[in-house]
C-alpha cells in the first residue's frame, strides 16, 4: 500500500507510516563528524559544514557509465587510535584506456590560497593511498587529478595543487556533449544512472519546453 495509517489507544494515535522522515539530530551529527559518507559534506566560508548534492553524484555516475571502475567516499590512512586520514570522494579507472582518474567536488567559497592548502593534502593522500583500491589490476603511473568546483572560475587559474581545476559547467557540458546526440527511443540511458538520463531527456525535450 501506497498510503497506510495506524490507530493505537495510547496517546500516539494516527501515525502516518508514508510520512516523509526528516533528518533528525543524532543523523546532523553523524554527517558533521564525518560518520555518515552517504553523501558528500561541503564547507562555507563560515566553515560551517552542509550536504553537497548532485554534481560529486554527476561526476561519478558519468565515469560509471563510460566504463569506469568506480569508488566513491572511500576513507583511507587508518589511525592508530581511531578515524582516518582523509576521505577520496570519487576515484575512477577505466580497464581498456588505462586511465586512472580522482575527482574532488566541493562547493566553498573560500580564497585560492585555503584551496591550495585543503587541495594539497587530498591529492597527496590519493597519489598514496589509490594504488591500493584497485588491487590485482595494472594502473598507470600517472593519476589525473581534478578539483571540481561549485563556485569558482577556471579562467586565470587553471591549477590546484598540481590538479586541474573543473568547474560544475565544465562537468555539464562534458556529459552533455557526450549524451546530447543519443535518442531515448534507440540509445536511452540506463535508468541506473537516474542523473543522466534525466539530462538525456531534458536535451531531447529542450526545443519543445523552450530552452532554445
Amino acid at each position: 500500500m501506497l498510503c497506510s495509517s495506524t490507530v493505537k489507544t495510547d496517546r500516539r494515535a494516527f501515525r502516518i507510516v508514508d510520512r516523509p522522515r526528516l533528518p533528525t539530530v543524532r543523523s546532523r551529527i553523524r554527517a558533521i563528524r564525518g560518520q555518515d559518507t552517504r553523501m558528500p559534506l561541503g564547507v562555507s566560508r563560515t566553515g560551517r559544514r552542509y550536504r553537497t548534492v548532485g554534481f560529486g553524484r554527476a561526476g561519478a555516475l558519468f565515469c560509471l557509465s563510460l566504463g569506469y571502475f568506480v569508488r566513491r567516499n572511500v576513507q583511507v590512512g587508518p589511525r592508530p587510535k581511531g578515524g582516518y586520514e582523509c576521505e577520496l570522494e570519487v576515484v575512477a579507472f577505466h580497464p581498456t584506456q588505462h586511465h586512472l582518474v580522482h575527482i574532488e567536488p566541493s562547493m566553498d567559497a573560500h580564497t585560492w590560497l585555503k584551496r591550495e592548502h585543503r587541495y594539497e593534502k587530498k591529492f597527496e593522500a590519493g597519489r598514496k593511498y589509490i594504488p591500493a583500491l584497485f588491487e590485482g589490476m595494472i594502473l598507470p603511473n600517472e593519476i589525473e587529478q581534478i578539483a571540481l568546483l561549485g563556485f569558482a572560475s577556471n579562467a586565470n587559474v587553471k591549477t590546484l595543487a598540481g590538479g586541474r581545476v573543473m568547474t560544475t559547467a565544465n562537468l555539464f557540458a562534458e556529459i552533455v556533449e557526450n549524451i546530447i546526440a543519443k535518442k531515448v527511443a534507440k540509445a536511452a540511458v540506463p535508468e541506473q544512472f537516474p542523473l543522466l538520463r534525466t539530462i538525456q531527456f531534458a536535451c531531447e525535450h529542450r526545443h519543445a519546453a523552450g530552452w532554445c
